[in-house]
């Protein structure tokens, strides 16, 4: 269930990933999961939403900003202006970001 959550969370969907991490610490600190397991799982599931995020925009990025949804959203100027942010200070946008 943590696992899973984090993983969505990862993924855009609207789940705190702080929250289920410190519920999990919580169920660690009353000794309903093992800490070591604990903490293997929230790191699985963190590790595993933004590489899957990060491999559906790998994918799919470049086809998508051709879909008339993603040209309102993102529009030609905006989207320049973003790639030229992120090749001037791109670890600290993605860190700011995050």
């Amino acid at each position: 269930m943590v696992y899973a959550a984090l993983l969505a969370a990862g993924m855009g969907l609207p789940v705190n990933e702080d929250t289920v991490i410190l519920a999990t610490g919580a169920m660690a600190d009353r000794g309903v999961v093992e800490m070591p397991w604990a903490l293997i799982i929230c790191y699985l599931g963190v590790l595993s939403g933004d590489f899957v995020l990060f491999m559906i925009g790998r994918h799919l990025g470049p086809r998508m900003l051709e879909m008339k949804f993603f040209q309102k959203v993102l529009p030609e100027e905006r989207r320049l202006k973003t790639e030229l942010m992120f090749s001037r200070r791109g670890p600290f946008a993605v860190f700011i970001s995050r």
